[in-house]
């Protein structure tokens, strides 16, 4: 059983990388459907998170700072440790996530051509961050999570057309950026 400590931190960080992984599932479906009122959808979806995020930035100092002073949580501060660190990568992943929706909304409504492939390698970012949630938990190794980042930047390279767009560029660069 974990500690209370381990337990508030992971809950907050479960909530947010599984709304994570959802606002991505919506843009990947957006582009399968070729409906920018999903992609603004998942634009709003990723600002919703902005309380859930400075939450869990208070969440986590306050539990590093248990787990720094509190000698009978000692043992557990490479466990906490491991979550704090992930606070500002989680913050960057949002704001990541929303900027690609905007870019997804625009290639859309512009009519531009929609990459092959490129919904495939968003719903792999959003695996990734699937298991990359249940890694954490666990204290896992995350080489699973980083196979499928990397098959996601992979296919993000593939999928972006010879004459790419502005916005498709913008896309493919924003699942490397996630990746």
């Amino acid at each position: 059983v974990r500690a209370a400590v381990v337990r508030d931190i992971d809950r907050e960080v479960q909530v947010v990388l599984q709304r994570l992984a959802g606002v991505l599932r919506l843009e990947a479906r957006a582009l399968r459907e070729r409906d920018s009122t999903l992609a603004d959808r998942s634009m709003a979806d990723a600002q919703g998170m902005r309380v859930l995020l400075t939450t869990l930035a208070s969440t986590a100092g306050n539990v590093a700072e248990v787990a720094r002073i509190s000698p009978i949580r000692w043992r557990q501060r490479a466990h906490v440790e491991l979550y704090t660190s992930t606070v500002i990568d989680l913050d960057n992943a949002v704001h990541d996530a929303r900027t690609m929706g905007r870019k997804i909304s625009a290639l859309l409504r512009h009519e531009e051509p929609v990459p092959d492939s490129m919904d495939v390698a968003i719903d792999a970012l959003a695996n990734a961050v699937e298991i990359f949630a249940d890694d954490l938990s666990e204290q896992d190794a995350f080489d699973e999570a980083r196979q499928e980042l990397v098959e996601a930047a992979r296919m993000a390279s593939v999928a972006l057309p010879t004459a790419a767009t502005m916005n498709s560029a913008a896309i493919a660069a924003q699942v490397r950026s996630l990746s």
